[in-house]
């Protein structure tokens, strides 16, 4: 459904406000300082990935998580309920190198202090895993997954889709993997990622190898 015409006029006036700057020299209107593989033609081109700033004050807590880390909030630009991760921009480089391969959440952009000039954190798609605390929210109609149903066809070909952009997970436990209502999996939290090495990837899986052996979950 398109946005109301007020709401396309603010969120292009939002995307005006890339040039906000990252901590650690990072930007977001020039490449990040990653080491890629330009040969490879699975990585988008950077030019396509547009993420906009928003402040934190615009948007509504529905739930906190973890204090000080991580919200579901609504905002009006968003249909639905956001994922806002304070404190960790070092995992925006992973998200950016993952734009386009269905790995991970979808990432909208980062999230700045209450004057709107310092980023603290991104905003990601939430992908609601049975959360009783914001059915109420839209009746039911938004869960995406259960944790009963994981299993290594949901995990695990994402897990490749994240390996062959040239970076390892680095906590690819079965907890960091959560499921679409469709059954395909999503990887989250990417504070230990590690770019070409080899030996990281071969330990993802046989992290997430061992976990879904020792759950018992099908397809183990």
């Amino acid at each position: 459904m398109p946005l109301p015409q007020t709401l396309l006029l603010l969120l292009i006036s939002m995307t005006s406000a890339l040039q906000h700057s990252l901590p650690q020299n990072l930007s977001l209107s020039q490449p990040l300082p990653l080491n890629l593989n330009t040969n490879n033609s699975t990585i988008p081109p950077f030019d396509t990935w547009h993420p906009f700033t928003l402040p934190h004050s615009t948007f509504h807590t529905l739930k906190t998580i973890q204090k000080n880390r991580l919200q579901i909030a609504t905002h009006p630009l968003f249909e639905k309920p956001v994922l806002i991760k304070l404190d960790a921009l070092n995992e925006v480089p992973a998200y950016r190198l993952l734009h386009g391969s269905g790995a991970t959440p979808e990432f909208y952009g980062l999230v700045t202090d209450g004057d709107g000039d310092v980023p603290i954190g991104f905003i990601t798609e939430y992908i609601n895993e049975a959360d009783p605390a914001i059915e109420d929210w839209e009746r039911g109609e938004m869960g995406i997954g259960n944790r009963n149903g994981r299993s290594k066809e949901g995990c695990l070909p994402a897990l490749k889709k994240v390996h062959e952009r040239g970076i390892a997970h680095g906590d690819a436990h079965d907890g960091n993997c959560l499921l679409r209502e469709d059954g395909s999996g999503v990887w989250v939290d990417f504070e230990l990622f590690v770019e070409g090495s080899k030996e990281e990837v071969g330990r993802d899986l046989d992290i997430l190898e061992r976990c879904l052996e020792l759950a018992g979950w099908e397809g183990t």
